[in-house]
């Protein structure tokens, strides 16, 4: 893939391709981009350092098929990342930040995926000003003792699941609407043992709480 300078004379821009090694704060040409990325885990846009903002500049990025397409943009391992103004669609992860503290995902909007936007064992972090839709498990998700998050003023709909906490992790959901998802929310797997936890402030959920979903060992804060 390309390194992550700059294209075409150094416009300032970089095109998007998969497997695109991301190390320095970067700016996505302008365009509609095609990258079936097929079976591949690691992903498209692929963040390789700290303290990187990756700047989608309003870009679509289109995979094969939800099932048979990795990452749109994937973080391993590092914190105060930055990914912004995507509009994906059809891959199995949308944004993926793993394992890194004080990241920030913001103005994207992500369809018809398996889980939209995941933060897996993350900390600290913010997913904020986002849409979900369309996504056939989760549109937001934390996971794997991803503690301390926040996800605020994001709009969830027509989700298997609109927002989910599992396998140990918490945060605060806030400002938000939940509504045509199968299951607005859900808390822990009944067949895990370890708790997840979760504080909801000033959201608009269809149902109520008759839309959420609460599983042994784990917390709802409504």
């Amino acid at each position: 893939g390309q390194a992550s300078h700059c294209d075409h004379g150094c416009s300032g821009c970089r095109r998007l391709e998969d497997n695109l090694e991301i190390t320095t704060d970067t700016v996505i040409c302008p365009g509609t981009y095609t990258i079936t990325d097929d079976n591949d885990p690691i992903g498209v846009a692929l963040i390789k350092a700290d303290n990187v903002t990756l700047d989608g500049n309003g870009v679509s990025v289109i995979g094969g098929h939800e099932r048979c397409s990795g990452r749109a943009v994937n973080s391993e391992g590092y914190d105060n990342i930055v990914v912004k103004d995507f509009t994906i669609e059809n891959f199995f992860i949308g944004i993926n930040i793993r394992d890194g503290i004080n990241g920030q995902i913001f103005r994207n909007t992500v369809d018809s995926c398996t889980a939209g936007i995941r933060l897996w064992g993350s900390k600290d972090s913010s997913i904020h000003n986002n849409l979900t839709t369309g996504c056939t498990e989760y549109g937001i998700l934390l996971t794997q003792n991803a503690t301390g998050n926040t996800v605020d003023n994001n709009t969830m709909v027509g989700n298997a699941i609109g927002f989910g906490s599992v396998y140990s992790s918490s945060g605060f959901l806030t400002n938000s609407i939940l509504w045509d998802n199968a299951t607005q929310i859900r808390i822990g797997f009944s067949n895990f043992a370890a708790d997840s936890q979760i504080q909801v402030r000033y959201c608009d959920i269809e149902g109520g709480l008759a839309g959420v979903s609460v599983d042994s060992g784990s917390t709802l804060d409504w």
